[in-house]
């Protein structure tokens, strides 16, 4: 237009000045919904019931970038300033839980498995001997595993606790749109992990 020596219209002329602006932006956009994406794609079905509140919230925060931000904004720093802090939050949140289910649940249920309740003789014995030492055995090792579904137990009630403490934006709670903490979720988790005890010590 310019070498044409046709008038630039004032809006294309805001645009000419900000490209840089914009395609950083635009970059920045784009990472965002990427981390969005990976965030909400909660890989341990036994947990992801718990989160169901923030991701309500994050969407929530996501939601005005669909209609209210355009390349003219000028809250479009604002706004992706509190997605990336709202994406750190949940990372961090995603990361605790990780944490604890790994090492606490799923590393007894690995302990668990390789529990061994019958431990045969190196030599001949009668079978009262071999009945009698089995039943010691026995009785220990159940103790183990009594143990470790105890630890199994409080490690779940602290993810529970610990996502329910956690917010991604306590503002939200004014929005009919965000649910309150479903009480259901954490039961239907303990729940799941009480299967996944079973299945183990089905196959002892």
């Amino acid at each position: 237009m310019r070498e044409l020596e046709v008038p630039i219209p004032h809006a294309a002329q805001t645009m000419l000045a900000r490209e840089e602006q914009l395609k950083s932006s635009a970059n920045l956009i784009h990472f965002m919904l990427d981390e969005y994406r990976s965030v909400t794609e909660i890989g341990i079905p036994e947990i992801r019931p718990l989160f169901e509140r923030h991701l309500v919230e994050l969407e929530a925060l996501l939601r005005p970038g669909l209609s209210m931000v355009t390349w003219s904004s000028m809250s479009s720093g604002t706004y992706l300033q509190s997605m990336f802090a709202a994406l750190e939050k949940m990372r961090d949140i995603q990361a605790k839980v990780k944490d604890l289910y790994e090492n606490r649940v799923q590393r007894n249920l690995r302990a668990i498995s390789r529990v061994c309740l019958i431990q045969l003789p190196n030599s001949v014995v009668t079978t009262e001997n071999f009945v009698s030492e089995q039943e010691h055995i026995i009785r220990e090792r159940s103790s183990e595993i009594d143990h470790r579904c105890l630890e199994i137990e409080s490690a779940v009630i602290d993810i529970i606790e610990l996502v329910e403490s956690c917010r991604i934006d306590p503002s939200l709670d004014e929005m009919s749109a965000v649910p309150s903490v479903d009480k259901n979720a954490g039961n239907d988790m303990l729940d799941k992990v009480w299967v996944l005890v079973y299945q183990v010590l089905s196959s002892l």
